[in-house]
């Protein structure tokens, strides 16, 4: 494995992903790399001004985010890229899986169908199980 990727949302359940990612990447001597994705579509209703800064704020969370999941991964000897996506969540994981050539992702799985998780469960295993059979990358649930 050369190039792992690990996509973080933030908050407190990302930290187990990003501390699982760490510990994979440096097992493996791969390289670590960190995504966090915008996704606007919760905020169709707003005016494309309000949007706007609306995803300005957002880039800089993410931005944030990456560089605490940085700083984590660089005490353990780990080195790390970061990158903040905006578009669809699982779409944009597959065009960096395709882009960079990764071979795994690890994601937090959803701790309960509440509607703060982008996704259910199902959905993330079948996404799971289409990246492993059409794109040979296996995909890490961290709970």
């Amino acid at each position: 494995m050369n190039r792992i990727l690990c996509a973080v949302r933030g908050g407190s359940d990302s930290e187990k992903a990003i501390a699982y990612a760490v510990a994979l990447a440096k097992k493996e001597r791969a390289r670590l790399v960190f995504s966090y994705v915008i996704n606007l579509e919760i905020y169709l209703s707003s005016s494309g001004e309000r949007k706007e800064n609306i995803a300005i704020e957002l880039r800089r969370m993410g931005e944030y985010v990456l560089l605490m999941a940085q700083a984590a991964a660089a005490r353990e000897g780990v080195v790390a890229d970061t990158f903040v996506r905006q578009g669809d969540v699982l779409e944009e994981i597959l065009a960096m899986c395709q882009d960079m050539n990764l071979e795994a992702v690890v994601m937090g799985k959803p701790l309960s169908e509440s509607n703060e998780s982008s996704f259910s469960l199902d959905e993330l295993k079948a996404f799971a199980k289409k990246m492993e059979a059409d794109y040979g990358v296996g995909i890490i649930l961290v709970e």
